[in-house]
């Protein structure tokens, strides 16, 4: 079974990718696979209910949950490491590999502002899941790590195959 790890915009992707849900749905359905979602993703979906968000990014918010909630084998995951500030208690697990990249890894993995996708990354690869996402740096930066990483296209065309 193929297990797949969405970044919040790859999430996004399955609602607005023609074909995508679709697919991903008859796959899940299928058992031929398994969506794991971690709090970095309930957390990035739940920011657009802000009261400071649009009615557009809101009803938008409403839609993705919806959708993941509607899928069948999506499985809910802590995350493969623990960054301060941002990982729940909990929701997270420790990992030694983790710190050390964030120390001492790519440029990607320094910089706080991709710290999900680096927490995301290293979920993925502990949990021997497929990484989709968007960000061509994050796809890189996960290929460089070893894990099978695919734009919300590829995905489609593989699921499609």
């Amino acid at each position: 079974m193929r297990r797949l790890l969405f970044d919040t915009n790859g999430v996004d992707a399955i609602a607005t990718l023609d074909g995508l849900y679709d697919a991903l749905r008859v796959a899940l359905e299928a058992g031929d696979v398994e969506v794991l979602v971690t709090h970095v993703q309930v957390d990035e979906l739940l920011v657009m209910a802000d009261k400071n968000a649009s009615d557009d990014q809101r009803e938008r918010r409403g839609q993705l949950i919806a959708m993941l909630n509607g899928l069948c084998n999506v499985r809910h995951i802590p995350t493969s490491g623990f960054v301060v500030g941002l990982s729940r208690m909990g929701s997270a697990r420790l990992d030694d590999e983790l710190k050390d990249e964030i120390a001492n890894g790519p440029e990607f993995a320094r910089k706080d502002s991709n710290l999900k996708d680096v927490l995301l990354v290293n979920t993925a690869s502990a949990n021997g899941a497929e990484f989709i996402s968007f960000d061509r740096q994050a796809l890189g930066y996960a290929r460089g790590r070893n894990v099978v990483a695919l734009t919300p296209e590829e995905l489609l065309a593989s699921l499609r195959s």
